[in-house]
């Protein structure tokens, strides 16, 4: 469980590992209610693969005072430690990341920087394929960039390491020793915090016929006041609210 007392260790591990776990953070009855929620979209979406962002997830336990509170805690508490400004005007951004059926190649090595400093991952489903490669467990290469604000330099940089080829190659790299590299193994009622924006990262295969649950939670957004960004998330949803909406009409047929 988190506590005043081991957020200087947390800090620590995040700038040298990139990523820190707090181990039995969830209560039983948190999981199975994340566990309720994931069930019936999933249902809902034809067991296919989807993700819910932010307001679409505000009518669900997920919002609920007693439940987000204690990730603010621990954003609050870091964010002082780092001094980042204005931080307690900043709002949790809530993605509901399910993978099932549909896309399972295509969300996999699909390596990306976060547009947010934090971020927390909720393992709600964990895959059992037998097979630790195909669990759908997170790669990560911690802090492989620096914070900046300057947009320009987030573009180039999303470019460079986003692409097809990049892609393939670090796909390559994830399963040598060539590049300082972290695998998160998901257990239960444990949460995992990383440095999104600075860290490269991207999940492994889940094997067909297995689900792979997630809810993540992103704190403070380096580039709120961008057009260009939040333009961007708009057309992520757009995109996202098209596929669920073919989803639960073949369900239909």
């Amino acid at each position: 469980m988190y506590s005043n007392n081991n957020y200087d260790e947390c800090l620590k591990s995040l700038n040298e590992k990139g990523f820190y776990c707090f181990e039995n953070f969830l209560i039983e009855d948190d999981l199975k209610m994340l566990q309720n929620i994931t069930d019936k979209f999933l249902k809902k979406n034809n067991n296919n693969s989807f993700f819910l962002m932010d307001e679409k997830l505000d009518d669900t336990f997920i919002n609920e005072k007693k439940f987000i509170e204690k990730f603010y805690k621990i954003f609050f508490d870091l964010s002082e430690k780092e001094n980042l400004k204005n931080f307690q005007t900043k709002k949790i951004f809530k993605n509901l990341r399910v993978i099932s059926q549909s896309k399972m190649h295509s969300t996999s090595y699909d390596f990306h920087f976060d547009a947010h400093q934090y971020t927390i991952l909720v393992p709600i489903i964990i895959p059992d394929s037998g097979n630790e490669n195909t669990n759908g467990n997170l790669i990560l290469f911690p802090n492989l960039r620096k914070k900046t604000t300057y947009l320009i330099v987030n573009l180039l940089q999303k470019i460079f390491y986003q692409n097809k080829i990049t892609k393939k190659i670090l796909q390559f790299i994830s399963s040598k020793k060539i590049l300082k590299k972290e695998i998160l193994n998901f257990k239960y009622n444990n949460i995992y915090i990383f440095n999104g924006f600075r860290s490269l990262h991207g999940n492994q295969p889940v094997l067909k016929g297995h689900v792979r649950a997630t809810l993540l939670l992103h704190f403070y957004d380096v580039f709120e006041n961008s057009s260009l960004v939040n333009l961007n998330r708009l057309f992520r949803k757009y995109i996202e609210n098209k596929n669920i909406k073919k989803n639960i009409n073949q369900g239909s047929l």
